[in-house]
């Protein structure tokens, strides 16, 4: 039995790490652009460390599935908005109190 071989190119260690190294911050690029814009739809309801929280917790879940790029900025962007209506929620129960903010 004859095994096709297709040849390949390996990375060398410095190759690999330099490409870690620039999709890391293309990542960390891509979450600011997200974080910056996020911050700016909902800036009224929340503060920039609320959003950021959400941003890092949409990508932590993100990176936990098969294409995380695809779905990180729909995940960010429904994190910021749960944490919008919480903070709304939250703000209504000090005004009104709990019995009538429910």
């Amino acid at each position: 039995m004859k095994l096709n071989v297709i040849p390949t190119k390996f990375r060398t260690t410095s190759e690999a790490g330099k490409h870690a190294t620039e999709s890391w911050a293309q990542l960390n690029e891509l979450k600011s652009n997200i974080a910056r814009q996020l911050t700016f739809r909902y800036g009224n309801d929340l503060n920039e460390d609320s959003v950021r929280f959400a941003v890092n917790e949409a990508d932590a879940f993100a990176a936990t599935l098969p294409y995380p790029l695809l779905l990180f900025p729909t995940l960010a962007e429904e994190k910021v908005l749960k944490a919008s209506q919480w903070a709304e929620k939250q703000r209504q129960i000090s005004i009104f109190g709990w019995r009538e903010a429910a």
